[in-house]
């Protein structure tokens, strides 16, 4: 038996260069992403309070704007 060795395409090699790129900074957006989110749920689960309150006070900021008549 005799090993056969191919002959790499460099348009090839090009092809799975950019594949893998792609896939690193596929990798990177979303542990970026991820970890963005994390960061605001424990800020929302430390302060909820807070965030109960301000939202609150938004939404019945908005109602009166909302019902007020327009002059």
């Amino acid at each position: 038996r005799s090993l056969y060795v191919r002959d790499i395409n460099p348009l090839q090699m090009y092809s799975l260069q950019i594949f893998f790129s792609h896939s690193v900074g596929c990798l990177f957006t979303l542990l970026i992403v991820s970890f963005a989110m994390q960061m605001i749920f424990s800020l929302i689960q430390c302060h909820l309070s807070v965030f109960a309150f301000v939202a609150c006070v938004f939404w019945c900021h908005t109602k009166e704007i909302l019902l007020s008549p327009m002059s």
